[in-house]
């Protein structure tokens, strides 16, 4: 009943289920396989024409958008964790060790997430407000007019 009633009522609930959806599909080795090699030939089509210096500056931005990307997706897991109110052991083991991988990532100690990181590292599995990740998250997602 909770699942249906925040599948519902919740954007993020939602759009976290389609995602586990695609994941799932995406994982049968056939299609998984296909969608690498497409992937593949669309860098190389990106890449074709330029020198090396300028398909290692856009590795480099790849590199970069993909370290953002894992951040984040860290930052959502532990917001999920504190929305869940660290129900059960599971979750709370979830928390402390998506908390830990958060402090061991490099781009938490860029000097505007100083004051993030101390918040970080004084909160437990009881911690209610989110807001702080939320925006955050926020920060790190476009905005779209």
């Amino acid at each position: 009943m909770r699942t249906l009633k925040l599948l519902l009522t919740d954007k993020y609930y939602r759009w976290a289920t389609l995602e586990k959806f695609k994941l799932r599909l995406l994982s049968i080795p056939t299609i998984k396989h296909t969608v690498a090699w497409f992937y593949a030939y669309k860098l190389y089509v990106k890449m074709r024409g330029k020198n090396k210096w300028e398909k290692y500056v856009e590795i480099k931005n790849m590199e970069n958008d993909l370290k953002k990307f894992y951040f984040v997706a860290k930052l959502i897991r532990l917001e999920a964790c504190i929305i869940n109110k660290c129900s059960t052991e599971e979750v709370k083991e979830m928390f402390n060790q998506t908390k830990s991988a958060i402090l061991r990532n490099e781009m938490i100690n860029e000097p505007y997430l100083k004051e993030f990181k101390s918040w970080l590292e004084s909160i437990d599995s009881s911690e209610t407000d989110y807001s702080r990740i939320r925006e955050l998250i926020n920060s790190y997602t476009p905005k779209q007019n």
